[in-house]
């Protein structure tokens, strides 16, 4: 029994030496078109990320294994078995962490090649703290004001009088005429509470920015910000909502 709890450690040993430990090139190609400083990894380079990550979570189970094993051999803390094997699990937990952080990020390549602008739009979203509700209610109103009722959003679009995603009035809102992506979103967030605070009632009576916050239902966001925040013309409301939707399943469902 004994001999044959060492050689499975041996073995175990030899397949995190030469199995395990190899070096990995880091999948750290962008694309030409690579927007706002957002890497964009290639299907590749996911499956390759994917396989790293799966691969320190064996690499773990294999360590702790090995431990455990010569742990009930006898052998003290000290041996060095149990010191490789734990020198093991801390390089496979390091890994695991790199690798899972790379996965987290890359899961929205698939996104940015077919939708960039609006899964940057959606992600500072996300990041400043906006539900999922609300970032799809926005994006909604953004489908249609610069999209074409499309997630294709071309913040660039502009006239005399508008300009940029939200299509802000250039007579009240001239800062933000010829921002970038990040100064239009940068403006759009710190304008919301006061626009809110101030067209509350548009929506329904003391209907203030905390209570679109709180919004749960999509469409009902989605018509709250285009009555209070937008304030265009009646007729495209229900777009506007169904864009929402849009976004949402897309972002969230997908």
């Amino acid at each position: 029994m004994k001999k044959r709890l060492i050689t499975t450690i041996v073995t175990i040993i030899l397949a995190l030496s030469m199995g395990f430990s190899f070096a990995v090139s880091q999948a750290n190609s962008v694309y030409a078109d690579d927007l706002e400083g957002i890497t964009i990894y290639s299907d590749a380079e996911i499956k390759q990320i994917n396989l790293k990550v799966s691969d320190a979570q064996e690499r773990i189970i294999a360590a702790r294994q090995m431990d455990e094993s010569a742990k009930k051999l006898g052998y003290e803390y000290t041996h060095d078995i149990r010191v490789l094997a734990r020198q093991e699990l801390a390089s496979a937990q390091a890994d695991y962490e790199e690798y899972a952080a790379k996965q987290e990020e890359a899961k929205w390549s698939p996104m940015m090649r077919e939708y960039p602008v609006a899964t940057i739009v959606w992600k500072y979203l996300i990041d400043e703290g906006y539900s999922e509700v609300v970032s799809a209610a926005i994006i909604g109103n953004m489908m249609t004001e610069v999209g074409g009722n499309t997630l294709s959003l071309d913040y660039t679009l502009g006239s005399a009088k508008f300009y940029g995603i939200c299509q802000w009035k250039l007579k009240y809102c001239s800062e933000v005429y010829k921002e970038d992506l990040q100064g239009q979103l940068a403006y759009l967030n710190k304008t919301m509470e006061q626009e809110f605070n101030t067209f509350g009632n548009q929506y329904k009576k003391n209907f203030d920015y905390s209570d679109f916050l709180e919004m749960t239902d999509v469409r009902q966001a989605a018509l709250a910000f285009s009555k209070c925040y937008e304030r265009n013309e009646e007729g495209s409301y229900t777009k506007r909502q169904d864009n929402a939707v849009t976004a949402y399943e897309y972002f969230v469902e997908n």
